[in-house]
């Protein structure tokens, strides 16, 4: 596969991991059922680290480490949604799963981003790497953020019934 028809997949496949983690972590703050997010949002960013491990290297790298920690997370999250059904403290282990992968994607994509927009800005001043650095670190707030709204926020709000029942 050439490279540039392997980067377009891999990105559209990441966008898509990128979108539906968010939506998913939106629908638990608001008490939505995630069950089909949670599918698409678990197979797309297995899927953007899959793809990301076909990319053409002499060596192994930092990406490789954080692609094997992000299969484990993603392995981590498909035991407790699947196999323990977010009981008791498996919700708290699937949230924070699944927060911890969809970091690992938006930290990929953020790197990516700096590194192709810093040049872009011309006259940066200091290391390039400061950014990325200072990018990252508020992206880690802000999930620890949500991700403790999230933990905050009860299971699944009941759904409201009409006063009228169906017959």
């Amino acid at each position: 596969m050439p490279i540039e028809t392997l980067t377009s997949l891999h990105v559209a496949i990441s966008l898509v991991g990128i979108s539906s983690g968010l939506l998913l972590f939106i629908r638990m703050i608001a008490g939505r059922d995630v069950s089909a997010v949670s599918i698409v949002f678990l197979v797309t960013t297995a899927a953007t680290t899959a793809t990301g491990f076909l990319y053409p290297v002499s060596s192994a790298g930092v990406r490789h480490l954080v692609g094997v920690a992000s299969l484990a997370t993603l392995s981590v999250a498909v035991v407790s949604l699947y196999v323990f059904r977010l009981a008791g403290a498996w919700r708290a282990v699937y949230v924070i799963a699944a927060l911890v992968a969809l970091y690992f994607n938006c930290s990929a994509a953020v790197v990516q981003a700096c590194r192709r927009l810093l040049p872009v800005a011309g006259d940066v001043e200091g290391d390039p790497q400061t950014y990325i650095l200072f990018a990252q670190g508020a992206l880690l707030v802000l999930f620890i953020v949500l991700g403790a709204l999230v933990l905050r926020m009860p299971r699944e709000r009941p759904q409201r019934t009409s006063a009228i029942s169906p017959l």
